[in-house]
């Protein structure tokens, strides 16, 4: 189960069972994959950052802690690459190669999430060739935040007032692999993905709930729950703006 976030002092807060929380945070690493980029180097890189930045030696024990959660990060990442994670998202490689050996998203997850910057192939090829690896690695700093957010044993999801863009964007990119798995391309197939997902869930009303019977069914829920998560966030965002 997920809850809603709520405005706190300093950033917003949400909880969510294990289950969700590890299928979710298997999305933002797998996202993370498909854009060639390791999400535990990134917390790896970050970790290091706050070791030397700090002094207080009261750090020791929690980056010890936080060193052993970036090895069993480093386990998913290979549990993923050899496509045993049931979502599957990771089983299509990123594409081919231009002249210069710039990697082209092929897939249709790909593309959507680093999309053609012109409708002019000649000039769209040219800035892909100076953005991609950029625009790939915000991306990638993104889910590493979203990840990070999802890490409390106690299932609290915690994101910082700072952190509410990056762990915004990552949710919206996340969604968009799901969504070109599932194939929804406007408002009736979404519409359709959200029903699909109410059956499962118990939303939508009517009969009792139905198991999760394949791929894509794991999919919808998927796709229904972060959109819902993410829109909760907004609306903290919202509340705690007017209350100022």
């Amino acid at each position: 189960m997920v809850w809603a976030f709520h405005p706190e002092r300093g950033g917003y807060a949400a909880k969510a069972d294990e289950t969700e929380r590890t299928m979710v945070r298997g999305l933002a690493v797998d996202v993370g994959t498909m854009l060639g980029i390791s999400i535990s180097e990134i917390l790896e890189q970050r970790n290091e950052r706050a070791h030397h930045e700090s002094e207080e030696p009261g750090l020791a024990d929690p980056l010890a802690d936080y060193a052993a959660e970036l090895a069993d990060l480093a386990d998913l990442e290979e549990h993923l690459g050899t496509g045993a994670w049931s979502a599957d998202l990771s089983d299509v490689p990123i594409g081919g190669h231009a002249d210069d050996g710039k990697r082209i998203p092929m897939d249709e997850a790909i593309a959507r999430l680093l999309p053609d910057m012109s409708e002019e192939p000649e000039l769209a090829r040219e800035l892909r060739n100076i953005t991609q690896d950029s625009v790939a690695m915000a991306k990638a700093e993104n889910l590493a935040t979203f990840f990070e957010s999802l890490g409390d044993v106690d299932g609290r999801v915690w994101v910082a007032n700072d952190d509410a863009g990056a762990w915004l964007a990552a949710a919206n990119d996340i969604r968009l692999v799901l969504a070109a798995r599932l194939g929804v391309v406007d408002d009736v197939t979404a519409s359709e993905v959200y029903r699909r997902a109410s059956e499962m869930t118990g939303h939508g009303g009517g009969d009792e709930p139905r198991e999760v019977e394949d791929t894509e069914d794991l999919l919808a829920v998927l796709y229904s729950l972060l959109s819902w998560w993410q829109e909760s966030l907004l609306i903290a965002i919202g509340n705690k703006a007017r209350r100022k």
